[in-house]
């Protein structure tokens, strides 16, 4: 691969990071089976709660909120992943020390 792909590709992967961080960070947080009534009454510091609780139907802010709980279950899944992968490498360390 070229120099200027290599650029191009790493300015492209970085981009999207970057938005995908800003959507994390400035969607609202999924209302949990308790919150389901209470939902439409949360406060934002960007806006007023009576601005909130008037927009509170708005499409956005259910797209935000579904993408919220998407990068949530998949931070989830990485942390699960994550720990079993190290657990395999131990125990395959291990058993290459016995082996020894």
């Amino acid at each position: 691969m070229g120099h200027w792909q290599s650029k191009f590709l790493f300015s492209v992967i970085l981009y999207a990071a970057g938005f995908v961080t800003a959507v994390y960070f400035l969607a609202p947080h999924p209302a949990s089976a308790a919150d389901q009534g209470q939902a439409t009454e949360t406060s934002s510091w960007l806006q007023p709660a009576q601005a909130v609780a008037a927009n509170s139907g708005t499409d956005s802010e259910v797209w935000m909120t579904k993408i919220r709980a998407g990068i949530d279950t998949s931070i989830d899944f990485a942390e699960e992943q994550a720990l079993r992968v190290a657990n395999l490498i131990r125990s395959k360390m291990k058993q290459g020390d016995h082996d020894s």
